[in-house]
């Protein structure tokens, strides 16, 4: 009798074990990528909508995106950055006032000064400074090298 109280005893440890082991097998439901908490932000696209121009009439428009779902309210700092052989270089600081989770959103640089004809230097960075923290600073810059056309 004590033999078969054991064995109940033993098989019911063993069911509880395998029952215990199916709960900890993954859901197909969830996905193992990690879930990110903060921003990731990107300079997607610098664009020249009128042509980039000798003088000081060139509007730049640079997009900034956010893939996470990471809502960002606060200022964040956009920089233009234009060179030209044989001039001086300037910087341009704008505002992007917050991003929303896992959108676009875009900057205006109005009176960007071209002051000679040869190729230039356009590089547009988002988050400068690394004020914000975010989960990737690599993908915050982005370049282009466009020749002025015509003047204002």
């Amino acid at each position: 009798m004590k033999n078969i109280a054991n064995l109940l005893q033993i098989g019911a440890i063993t069911c509880l074990a395998i029952t215990s082991l199916a709960f900890l097998e993954p859901d197909s439901t969830t996905t193992s990528e990690p879930v990110a908490t903060d921003p990731d932000f990107r300079v997607g696209a610098i664009q020249i909508p009128e042509g980039f121009k000798v003088g000081n009439c060139t509007s730049v428009k640079v997009w900034i995106s956010n893939p996470t779902p990471a809502v960002v309210d606060t200022m964040i700092k956009v920089t233009l950055y234009v060179s030209q052989r044989g001039q001086e270089a300037v910087t341009y600081t704008r505002p992007l006032l917050g991003i929303a989770a896992k959108s676009k959103a875009s900057v205006w640089f109005n009176n960007v000064s071209i002051n000679g004809k040869g190729q230039a230097k356009v590089e547009a960075t988002v988050n400068p400074d690394k004020k914000i923290k975010e989960s990737n600073y690599s993908n915050n810059k982005k370049l282009i090298y466009p020749k002025p056309t015509i003047g204002c």
